[in-house]
């Protein structure tokens, strides 16, 4: 039935499968779709917002940079009222600094990393979400030539990233972040040198051959999942007449 729970799960697998695809204009109207049947059945819910989300995310991989961020503007808005310290809250604000990161608003970009890595630090400080969130705002301070702070807020995001689980490919792209980076700070050319050391839950092998390893099962499983979803598409897609073009 039009706009019933089904419906609605049916077409964020099709945008998911969309997007795995690279078909981002089909991405954009699948999603498009969501967002008009979702308002329809459960307007400012925070099922709204993650529509609004994975329609803005779609339109920034096509650059409709101005588009995306109004989606996202209208996701965080929704969030921020029903549930103001979520991770979802957080994941939206991220992406919307990434947005500002790419349209040269430096400023808005690491006013919304703050807010977004605040309110990880309130769900867990020392998690895996919070070191990315950390790593984020290393990745601006490049950008602004802020190297010593890139690197402080590398080490910090690495602190909570040497703890099990192991989140493999986190951990390589941080790494590799501060051992490019630090040669390039004063004084730190050494320890440059000390990034790539192994993590007690990889004691087994050496750390980059572990962690290529866990990268390519990632890699794998996500693959294994994509022709799953294309199974189930199949048919859910003849319940909703057709794939959008």
């Amino acid at each position: 039935a039009p706009g019933s729970h089904l419906e609605v799960e049916s077409l964020d697998d099709l945008g998911w499968v969309a997007r795995s695809l690279g078909e981002l204009r089909a991405c954009v109207a699948v999603h498009e779709r969501r967002v008009a049947r979702v308002r329809d059945a459960a307007a400012g819910s925070l099922e709204e917002a993650a529509a609004w989300v994975a329609l803005g995310y779609c339109r920034s991989h096509l650059d409709q940079l101005r588009q995306a961020e109004e989606d996202l503007r209208r996701a965080v808005a929704i969030q921020e009222r029903l549930a103001p310290d979520s991770a979802e809250l957080s994941e939206t604000l991220n992406v919307l600094a990434s947005l500002g990161r790419t349209r040269g608003d430096l400023a808005l970009a690491e006013e919304l990393h703050d807010r977004a890595l605040a309110i990880r630090r309130r769900l867990d400080p020392t998690s895996h979400e919070t070191a990315v969130s950390l790593n984020n705002l290393g990745n601006l301070a490049v950008v602004r030539g802020e190297l010593d702070r890139a690197a402080a807020l590398d080490r910090q995001a690495l602190a909570r990233l040497a703890s099990p689980p192991p989140p493999a490919p986190q951990a390589a792209s941080v790494r590799g972040h501060l051992g490019l980076l630090l040669p390039a700070c004063p004084g730190q050319a050494v320890a440059a040198q000390t990034v790539l050391v192994r993590i007690p839950f990889l004691d087994a092998a050496p750390l980059q051959e572990s962690e290529n390893i866990l990268v390519g099962e990632h890699l794998h499983r996500k693959a294994q999942a994509i022709k799953f979803k294309h199974r189930v598409v199949k048919i859910k897609a003849e319940i909703l007449h057709g794939f959008p073009r």
